[in-house]
């Protein structure tokens, strides 16, 4: 386990977990956006909840059976040829007597009788669920009510009430009214007569007797007297020996303990432990290291690749592109065709097929950088459905080397060295061109330029025929015609510099074309 310090844009000074030389968020150079923190974090016990081991069974232990005989011992032991004869001799007689018995000759027959119950039906009651009643009938009326005692004065005559009035007058002459008032009255004025409601019970069979059955005798039994011997006591016999027994005396066996196999181990069971994963994220992880690093996951890498993932902090691409840029994955000195073959094992989920293993070598001898084709493996449909088969967000990959900005201006440049200097491009010089031509500090020509008069370039000490040859290739795509040759050999002859033809073939329509192909402008 290493820790190594990662550029943070948000926390410039943190220090996040490594495994093995692989950062546990990035690579060098990949600037990160979190600080990611495993303080306080027990590695070991973390990974047991993502994987446990299995024994896996390489090779059968292979047994053999030892038979093992019975065991025990001999004996001496009679053995009878002939059995002993016996006879009953009467020691004592029976006793007994003889008795009358009653001998049945037939059994009494008898019938069973049903007697049905016996009871009587009650009468009909009325049962009275509501008495019979009368319904007041009321109507308003306008009643004279006495003001001061409050007496109905309706029925009297109009003396009667001038009486009545003036005695409270006279009663109380301070308080008293001596008026009365009409008033609005429900006033009975006869009746509805309603009868008792109710209903008749229905008729109830009363038992006074239930259902029986009766045995009655159909015809008597038959039957005789007998004299029957009774013992009183029985006779006694004993054995008397009539022939002896014939015997002799053999050995016999007595085992002790049965025969048995027993299983017998010839060769142990030869066998390994893997782990089986708990957690799919933390299976996706282990995947990576064991495609591209050929090992299993170590308990700290495992654990902080699995949280960085599952945070969200990085997705698929980004974590794998770490592995890629790992110094443990680069010290494998892979050549072209292993690292595309681990691409297909990683990215694809299967072998290279010919054509496609070829394609991308193609790819790299183009000049593209590895990490350019480790984009397009990573950014596939297979690795989309891989990462998704594990519960992963995919994402993309992020390359920040100018080299892998631009395809047009990395073939062109990966050519002006094939072309001009006769070697593949190293990465710093690489880099370096398609960086000038990118931010537009050189046009083709002028990185074209650059090539033909550099010192490396200048150190072939070239003829000037071998010269002009090298410029049909870089400016025409072709070999010189042999007119064409001897007319720009002769221009050199004639005291033209170098830097002239140069510029005769760079301006040429031809090499417009050439970086037309490459989605380049030569101005």
């Amino acid at each position: 386990m290493k820790l190594k310090k990662l550029a943070i844009t948000l926390i410039t000074t943190s220090l996040i977990m490594g495994i093995n030389g692989i950062p546990a968020m990035a690579a060098e150079n990949t600037v990160i956006n979190e600080n990611v923190s495993f303080e306080n974090l027990n590695a070991s016990s973390t990974a047991d909840a993502l994987r446990q081991k299995q024994w896996v069974v390489d090779k059968e232990a292979v047994y053999k059976t030892v038979h093992h005989d019975a065991e025990g011992y001999y004996k001496d032991e009679k053995v009878v040829d002939k059995e002993a004869v016996y006879e009953d001799v009467l020691v004592s007689p029976e006793e007994g007597h003889w008795e009358q018995q009653k001998v049945i000759d037939k059994e009494a027959v008898y019938d069973t009788v049903h007697h049905e119950a016996e009871g009587y039906w009650t009468e009909k009651e009325w049962v009275e669920t509501k008495p019979a009643w009368d319904e007041p009938i009321y109507e308003e009326q306008i009643r004279q009510i006495c003001v001061d005692c409050g007496m109905d004065l309706t029925e009297m005559s109009a003396d009667d009430r001038i009486e009545h009035a003036g005695n409270h007058l006279l009663a109380d002459p301070d308080n008293a009214s001596g008026q009365w008032r009409d008033e609005v009255h429900q006033v009975q004025t006869g009746s509805i007569h309603h009868d008792a409601e109710g209903y008749w019970t229905e008729p109830v069979w009363v038992e006074t007797k239930p259902a029986w059955d009766e045995t009655v005798l159909v015809s008597p039994e038959e039957s005789h007297m007998e004299d029957v011997w009774v013992v009183d006591k029985e006779a006694v016999y004993e054995q008397q020996l009539v022939t002896p027994e014939v015997s002799h005396i053999e050995k016999v066996w007595v085992e002790t303990k049965p025969a048995y196999d027993e299983e017998v181990l010839v060769s142990p069971e030869e066998g390994h432990y893997e782990y089986v994963y708990i957690d799919s994220v933390a299976e996706f992880v282990n995947r990576l290291y064991t495609n591209l690093l050929q090992r299993e996951a170590d308990d700290s890498g495992l654990v902080s690749w699995t949280e960085v993932l599952k945070s969200g902090r990085e997705q698929g691409v980004k974590v794998a592109q770490g592995f890629v840029e790992s110094n443990e994955f680069k010290s494998r000195t892979l050549s072209d065709t292993e690292y595309i073959k681990i691409l297909y094992r990683t990215f694809l989920g299967r072998e290279a097929d010919t054509n496609g293993l070829n394609s991308w070598l193609a790819v790299l001898d183009s000049g593209l950088s590895r990490m350019h084709v480790f984009k397009g493996f990573a950014e596939s449909d297979e690795f989309t459905k891989i990462c998704q088969q594990y519960g992963i967000q995919r994402g993309n990959a992020v390359l920040t080397a100018p080299m892998d900005q631009n395809e047009g201006v990395t073939k062109f440049v990966a050519r002006c060295y094939e072309l001009c200097l006769g070697r593949k491009a190293d990465a710093d010089g690489l880099n370096a061109w398609c960086n000038q031509i990118l931010t537009g500090a050189n046009t083709p020509k002028q990185a074209a330029y650059g090539f033909v008069f550099s010192n490396e370039f200048k150190a072939k000490n070239l003829s000037d025929t071998e010269y002009v040859k090298v410029l049909y290739r870089v400016f025409m795509d072709r070999e010189g015609d042999a007119g064409g040759l001897n007319a720009w050999v002769n221009v050199l002859k004639s005291g033209q510099s170098r830097e002239h033809v140069f510029n005769g073939f760079a301006d040429s329509p031809e090499f417009q074309e050439i970086c037309a192909g490459y989605g380049l402008l030569n101005r």
